[in-house]
């Protein structure tokens, strides 16, 4: 049966930019996480009947630890000079893409329909193996199509699917695709507060509050 789709934090980037074209690798970063902006429910309450509303999402916070604070390089100095002018930045946060198959040879080819529908042929991978799954991506050239559905018997699905037939094409690869939050404007609201633990080193947590709804992710 296929296995399951690992996006992990490992070589993982988070940017930041002060012109929204240039952006900057903060360093040492650790654990993110976005909590909060749930939408409110209300109860309505009548004399015989209950029921429930739900207003707007709200936004989420984000959190960044920095389990080695450098605070004598630039990117300290962008930031706690954003925090103190109250100026926005830009950020973006993008993980990694790993290599699961390599195709190669003119027998060994890929071609996609316009149903979403995917041909394999000669050496191909084993998608009734536990080492794809769902949520990988097939790439061919510069394209890549995200694999929605895997049969039981290992057929394969991509959504979306291309507006165009994609013939058959070699050289193609099963990839973890790299993914991409952002980029989206977001201010400092807290930067520069440490912990300089015995025998420990100094960290820090960076918070951030996003000026709007985060985008969705996307594959790059």
């Amino acid at each position: 049966m296929p296995g399951l789709t690992l996006i992990t934090a490992e070589n993982a980037t988070l940017e930041y930019s002060k012109d929204g074209t240039r952006f900057v690798k903060l360093p040492f970063e650790g654990d993110i996480s976005a909590s909060g902006g749930e939408a409110p429910e209300n109860d309505v309450v009548t004399f015989s009947r209950i029921g429930k509303v739900v207003g707007h999402p709200r936004v989420p916070s984000l959190s960044v630890a920095i389990p080695s604070y450098v605070p004598n390089l630039v990117a300290w100095t962008d930031i706690l000079d954003a925090l103190t002018k109250r100026t926005p930045l830009t950020w973006r946060l993008t993980t990694a893409e790993a290599e699961f198959f390599t195709a190669s040879g003119a027998g060994n080819t890929v071609a996609i329909a316009t149903t979403g529908a995917v041909t394999f042929a000669g050496t191909k991978p084993d998608f009734m193996s536990d080492e794809f799954a769902e949520g990988m991506a097939i790439r061919v050239g510069t394209a890549k199509y995200t694999i929605d559905a895997i049969s039981d018997a290992g057929a394969v699905t991509v959504r979306p699917a291309p507006t165009t037939t994609v013939p058959a094409a070699t050289e193609y690869r099963i990839i973890n695709p790299s993914l991409r939050l952002g980029p989206f404007t977001a201010s400092v609201r807290s930067a520069g507060n440490f912990e300089l633990a015995a025998e420990g080193n100094l960290s820090t947590t960076l918070e951030l509050t996003p000026r709007a709804q985060l985008p969705a992710w996307v594959i790059v």
